[in-house]
């Protein structure tokens, strides 16, 4: 019987103090610091590194041809970036929008019921 005891009580310090230490040293929450946007789509990183590469180029030779192409290319990158954007907001908005009406006639229903 003493044997048990002792286990049990061993076993309930061992079990205690295991929880102390996690609860102090190991964290409950992971911070991150990615911000997430929405609007990148998986091309959009491919055009800007097409746009960083003749940009780098453009202004390591200072040739007239890759100087067109590089503003021909960086108007083009905005646009998307642009657009993107616009259409990630839109779609936000709408859905907020949606969400709005869906309560309101929520609202509506229940002091009509009540």
């Amino acid at each position: 019987m003493e044997d048990a005891r002792t286990f049990i009580n061993n076993w309930t310090r061992f079990k205690s103090h295991v929880l102390d230490i996690i609860s102090k040293h190991v964290p409950s929450k992971i911070l991150s610091n990615i911000l997430i946007l929405r609007w990148l789509t998986p091309q959009l990183p491919k055009v800007i590194n097409k746009n960083n590469k003749l940009s780098f180029k453009a202004r390591r030779t200072k040739q007239a041809e890759l100087r067109a192409k590089y503003k021909v290319c960086k108007r083009e990158t905005q646009n998307s970036l642009w657009k993107a954007e616009w259409m990630a907001t839109n779609e936000h908005l709408s859905l907020t929008k949606t969400h709005y009406i869906l309560v309101v006639k929520l609202r509506h229903y229940i002091k009509l019921t009540i």
